[in-house]
């Protein structure tokens, strides 16, 4: 249980600190690329969405995100 505990806190830094760097003008791409939790599989997909507007990129993407999961 603390075990788990400890990986759900983990995951929830990671996404404060992903909608952080999406605040301040990183495109998701670039956040998925400065953090430590993706690899370039990943990146490179949301990278290729960006590029096609198939998927928004920062500051609006963030805005997308419930209030709730920033706290």
């Amino acid at each position: 249980m603390i075990m788990e505990q400890n990986a759900k806190a983990k995951e929830k830094e990671s996404f404060l600190e992903l909608i952080e760097q999406l605040d301040t003008g990183y495109s998701l791409a670039e956040a998925f690329e400065n953090g430590k939790n993706f690899g370039n599989y990943e990146r490179l997909a949301i990278e290729i969405g960006e590029k096609t507007g198939h998927l928004p990129s920062g500051p609006a993407i963030s805005r997308l995100l419930p209030k709730t999961q920033r706290t």
